[in-house]
């Protein structure tokens, strides 16, 4: 394995990224992944007190993805939080995918529930440490950052239905958890999406899922963000047809409070026309 974090770290020392980058004033180092490259970074890494943000800004090459691998894990609850982000800009947290966008927030963690593996839509990504306090709080961590190919593929035909359900489900599913799933079907077919059940944490715990996004480059139509407690109409009002042979869904929790989840079916169809 080859490892880019000497490298990194000096150019930390150079820019005082220790500190908050609002109050340094510098620019948030770029970490270039490619192959088999690991970049690891550890609260011992850190050593003084982070008065605001700490931020990283991961690349890797086209048609491979960024891959956040969270080893050790505790937070001081509710004040201490690790955020994971698509793109390469960090100033928004609302899931956007347009062509425009460049940022957007896949997960924040807190607390000393272990994290799951996050990996990122597109070739970039950034991770945030923040403090909400003016003073040092508990925070111990060790992430292993690399570089990998294109997720599993969930496969969809038009003979069988394709279940997607959240982790535990019908049970309580996790907290700090994240989910990446990009389903496809054969060309010349779009994808049904039909909603069974949902219930998730209202505004804190999210499904995003977008119609036609390509996953590298974040271009497609806004995704959709499904939040809240579902029943009957609003169950059916969530139902919808794909407008490509693809979808991109992401599961993201935050540190508090768990519900039962989701359960969404798919099927595939013969594109209209």
């Amino acid at each position: 394995m080859i490892s880019v974090r000497g490298i990194i770290f000096c150019i930390h020392c150079c820019l005082g990224l220790i500190l908050s980058t609002e109050l340094c004033g510098a620019e948030p180092p770029y970490v270039w992944l490619t192959g088999d490259e690991q970049y690891n970074i550890s609260s011992v890494d850190i050593d003084q007190i982070i008065e605001e943000n700490f931020i990283l800004i991961f690349n890797t090459t086209i048609r491979h993805r960024i891959r956040f691998s969270i080893l050790d894990f505790d937070f001081e609850f509710g004040y201490m939080f690790m955020s994971i982000g698509d793109g390469t800009e960090i100033d928004g947290a609302d899931v956007l995918f347009e062509e425009s966008s460049t940022y957007t927030e896949l997960a924040s963690f807190s607390g000393s529930d272990s994290p799951s593996v996050v990996t990122s839509v597109s070739n970039s990504a950034w991770m945030k440490l923040t403090n909400i306090k003016t003073y040092q709080r508990k925070m111990d961590f060790n992430v292993t950052v690399s570089c990998t190919n294109i997720s599993d593929i969930t496969e969809v035909n038009e003979v069988e239905t394709t279940l997607i359900r959240s982790m535990n489900y019908p049970s309580n599913y996790p907290n700090n958890y994240y989910r990446l799933w990009v389903i496809r079907t054969h060309e010349g077919y779009v994808i049904e999406v039909t909603v069974r059940s949902f219930d998730v944490e209202n505004g804190n715990d999210h499904v995003y899922i977008g119609d036609g996004v390509d996953s590298f480059t974040n271009q497609g139509s806004r995704w959709r963000d499904w939040t809240g407690l579902w029943e009957n109409e609003v169950l059916e009002s969530r139902d919808f047809t794909s407008s490509t042979n693809s979808v991109t869904m992401i599961f993201t929790t935050d540190h508090s409070s768990r519900k039962s989840g989701f359960w969404i079916q798919l099927r595939a169809a013969k594109k209209p026309g």
